[in-house]
């Protein structure tokens, strides 16, 4: 076993995990500037691949969780609707589960409820589910198995520059979601889940409240302190 699976072994016994937040904003590198001086955290990473659905990123790691600013370069992108309809905010959640078989459950469960899928990805690194964010309500949600376990292809690696930065590690705490039916929607994600999610097996907490938005308010372990606000998402740093 690598050095690398020895050392984040014990962490990653506890899955799903919420991996991944994916902001949206009209300009990524002024999102990017913000989360960098109030976090301390590195260069992101680019990931060219993004351009094929009219947008652009910046995938920033923060301890083991990674938090993604995506922005439209074509007015025809999802991205870009969902900026005329809701504004700047939380657009996605990615949640990691132990394999390809729990993938699988996962999408057994999503036919049962009606879910739909809308997108699939696979390669010999990740296998990849993207869940309608109609059916699941709050926002699009991802579900993803990586192979080796503590890796994060979508966060790039070393060589492209995502390192950890001057801030203290951190990690996705809590996200809050805001939508019309809240205890109905926590069900449903409890349901394709097939777990609690607050909290979730990681320890981490995903909360619904009534509102509207979806991806209101996401909290990060840090050692520094600071309240960030990006449209209706705001990250603490606590």
């Amino acid at each position: 076993m690598a050095e690398d699976e020895l050392r984040h072994g014990d962490e990653w016994r506890w899955l799903p995990r919420l991996r991944q937040i994916v902001m949206v904003a009209p300009e990524a590198g002024i999102v990017g500037t913000a989360l960098r001086s109030t976090l301390g955290l590195a260069e992101p990473y680019v990931d060219s691949a993004v351009a094929r659905f009219g947008l652009e990123n910046l995938v920033f790691r923060t301890g083991h969780d990674y938090l993604e600013v995506l922005a439209p370069v074509s007015e025809d992108s999802a991205g870009a609707r969902y900026l005329r309809r809701y504004g700047p905010g939380g657009y996605m959640a990615i949640f990691q589960v132990d394999d390809g078989q729990e993938l699988d459950r996962v999408r057994r469960r999503c036919a049962d409820e009606g879910i739909r899928i809308v997108r699939t990805f696979r390669n010999d690194q990740v296998e990849s589910v993207h869940l309608h964010p109609k059916d699941v309500g709050g926002c699009i949600v991802g579900v993803d198995a990586v192979s080796p376990v503590h890796s994060w292809p979508w966060g790039g690696s070393a060589a492209d520059g995502v390192r950890p930065g001057t801030g203290d590690p951190a990690a996705i705490v809590d996200m809050t979601v805001a939508v019309e039916e809240p205890d109905r929607v926590r069900e449903v994600w409890e349901r394709f889940l097939g777990c609690g999610v607050d909290p979730l097996p990681s320890g981490q907490r995903v909360k619904f409240v009534a509102g509207t938005g979806g991806v209101v308010d996401v909290t990060l372990a840090l050692g520094i302190a600071a309240r960030l606000s990006v449209g209706s998402l705001v990250v603490n740093a606590r």
